[in-house]
């Protein structure tokens, strides 16, 4: 492991305790190591350009709604030029996805 990678790792785990906010850009979701991305507050995604970036994604979120559910939400918040999909980690499901900031998915969870 790079010691750069050891770095980030550290201030995932730790930062919270030390006071420590991490940002995290990257264009591959791949390549961010599980420990980072297990402690995400929040992810904005864009129109991605490659369907293995997409699949990981879908599998990422895949334990809070159904990936068919997850992927309409993906191809409406990202159809437009410079428009993103918005997830806070945080919220409760029925709040936790947005197009943008200022439009939030009416989920229907009484399945």
């Amino acid at each position: 492991m790079h010691s750069s990678t050891n770095v980030l790792t550290s201030l995932f785990v730790r930062g919270r305790h030390l006071g420590c906010a991490c940002w995290l850009l990257s264009q591959k979701l791949r390549v961010i190591i599980l420990v980072c991305r297990t402690n995400c507050c929040w992810m904005m995604v864009w129109r991605l350009r490659n369907a293995k970036e997409l699949n990981s994604l879908m599998e990422e979120l895949s334990a809070i709604l159904p990936i068919k559910t997850l992927h309409q939400m993906y191809k409406m918040a990202t159809q437009n030029k410079h428009d993103f999909w918005y997830i806070n980690l945080l919220n409760e499901t029925e709040a936790m996805f947005y197009r943008k900031f200022d439009q939030r998915f009416a989920l229907n969870l009484a399945t």
